[in-house]
């Protein structure tokens, strides 16, 4: 058993360098994502081999170790003290989120799962994939559930990812007042250079985190409740992402963002191909129905509030793909001044979705 085991991980570990090249080098990887990729390499492995039922406790561990990492590089102060115009809007698009995933998970009632799935979708649109997970995991959801809101989101996200970038613009600027440009300012996070000795302070730093949340929960619920561990977890590192030195550990994100792409193939390792397939349908339409009301519900309040256009797509981008999007974003619309707001409101939005995901959770359930 332990021969498999270890088959499993190191295959884990080394498959997301692959998904990364992939998406490098070819335009239809580029698409999909090396969090999809490394889902697809893991079901490849699953037709082959039956995944050890230990590895499921291996790839949950993943998650509370990468979640501080993705956090502590994060600027709250800065954030506030910039644009209130695109702040406002990046709120407008998570409260969109938030009661479109509500109302979603009355109308899909009789889909399984269907209020972990709304939180799971609530912590994607307001984050990106990281809380996707983090909200899975803490609510202790089929393995399977991973995997079917994964791809639903890149067949339903990827779609409106396609008309923003064609026609986006054009389309919600007969909406949204059109501003006067603005001077260029360079964009938020040039890369940073690769440090061993920052990457392994902040795992060492995230494992310390994630040691004192557990003991902090069970001191006081006398009981290992995840959901609670997360929530500590998010806000103690939250905290520590006041403190410059612990801010300056940019090395830290690569290493998390690379442990949710090795969870990601993890999980696909330990989900049927044929159970995926059955689920996708139902799950599809759910997710259609948060994305398409909370933009509409966003374009709204935007129109109200007279958020131009430019503003409101970073603000959505930011909100609803993650930081990744947000440069390739606002290079489309050409408004790179925008960049900085909008990053730094998709990094927030890690922290903000998985508080928001578990309310959706409580409320629905």
């Amino acid at each position: 058993m332990y021969t498999i085991l270890a088959l499993f991980v190191v295959f884990a570990l080394f498959m997301p360098l692959v998904a990364l090249k992939l998406s490098k080098k070819y335009a239809w990887a580029g698409f999909l994502g090396p969090a999809v990729l490394s889902y697809a390499f893991g079901i490849l492995l699953a037709t082959v081999f039956k995944a050890p039922e230990m590895l499921k406790s291996i790839a949950e561990g993943l998650i509370p170790l990468a979640i501080p990492m993705l956090l502590f590089p994060c600027d709250v102060r800065g954030w506030l003290a910039r644009s209130p115009r695109g702040i406002a809007s990046f709120l407008m698009a998570c409260a969109a989120v938030f009661v479109s995933a509500m109302i979603a998970g009355l109308l899909f009632k009789d889909v399984p799962n269907v209020a972990m799935l709304a939180a799971m979708f609530t912590g994607t649109y307001t984050g990106g994939t990281p809380n996707l997970m983090a909200i899975g995991v803490a609510l202790e959801a089929p393995t399977e559930l991973f995997l079917i809101a994964n791809a639903s989101d890149v067949a339903v996200g990827g779609t409106y990812l396609i008309f923003v970038l064609a026609i986006g613009r054009w389309t919600f600027s007969k909406i949204l007042p059109v501003r006067e440009d603005e001077d260029f300012q360079s964009p938020l996070f040039e890369n940073s250079p690769w440090s061993a000795k920052d990457g392994a302070l902040a795992f060492v730093l995230s494992i310390l985190v994630s040691a004192v949340s557990v003991g902090a929960v069970m001191i006081v619920l006398k009981e290992l409740h995840v959901a609670w561990i997360f929530m500590v977890l998010t806000s103690l590192s939250l905290g520590l992402s006041l403190l410059p030195k612990v801010q300056s550990l940019k090395t830290g994100e690569l290493v998390g963002d690379y442990l949710i792409l090795v969870f990601c193939t993890m999980i696909g390792s330990m989900t049927g191909l044929d159970v995926l397939l059955a689920a996708l349908g139902p799950v599809m339409l759910l997710t259609a129905t948060i994305l398409g009301l909370a933009v509409s519900m966003h374009l709204v309040l935007a129109k109200l509030f007279k958020i131009d256009v430019d503003t409101f797509l970073i603000s959505s981008a930011a909100a609803l793909f993650g930081p990744a999007f947000v440069p390739i974003i606002a290079t489309r619309v050409r408004s790179h001044d925008a960049i900085l707001t909008g990053m730094t409101s998709a990094l927030v939005g890690y922290a903000l979705g998985n508080y928001l995901g578990m309310l959706v959770f409580e409320v629905l359930s």
